[in-house]
């Protein structure tokens, strides 16, 4: 309960970030208007999906909003202090839907039920109640 409560919250702070930079209040060199809106709709659904229990889709969203501030402050589009807030928050749900998500699934050899020497085209089959041992079928002699 602890981590879901956690996860709320996180996903509120994305968000938040998200709205305060779309405010209007921001200074002009602080944020770019469609940088602000993508990253808003961008917000929402990470929170959409992380509701939905799509944590692997949020993953990936959150990956997409990492990457549109880092570029957006390449370009001058996004600050420095307001990237350092998104990615911040970006980091903090990572944490909360990668616990949520569970440990990544892992290929696992399975063992085999033939013996080492006997092969799965060599298992016996069961024989019909009609069917006699013919010779040369299983590689018997009566």
């Amino acid at each position: 309960m602890i981590v879901r409560r956690r996860l709320v919250t996180a996903l509120a702070s994305v968000c938040l970030s998200a709205a305060a930079l779309a405010g209007c209040a921001q200074p002009p060199s602080d944020l770019d208007s469609e940088v602000a809106s993508a990253l808003q709709t961008a917000a929402e659904q990470v929170r959409e999906d992380a509701a939905a229990g799509r944590y692997a889709d949020a993953l990936d969203k959150l990956e997409k909003i990492e990457t549109q501030a880092n570029e957006a402050a390449a370009q001058g589009k996004l600050s420095a202090s307001r990237k350092q807030d998104v990615l911040t928050a970006v980091a903090l749900v990572r944490t909360d839907l990668q616990t949520l998500a569970g440990p990544p699934a892992t290929p696992s050899a399975t063992p085999s039920t033939a013996s080492p020497t006997q092969s799965a085209t060599q298992v016996p089959q069961p024989k019909k109640k009609d069917q006699k041992d013919e010779p040369g079928k299983d590689g018997k002699k009566d």
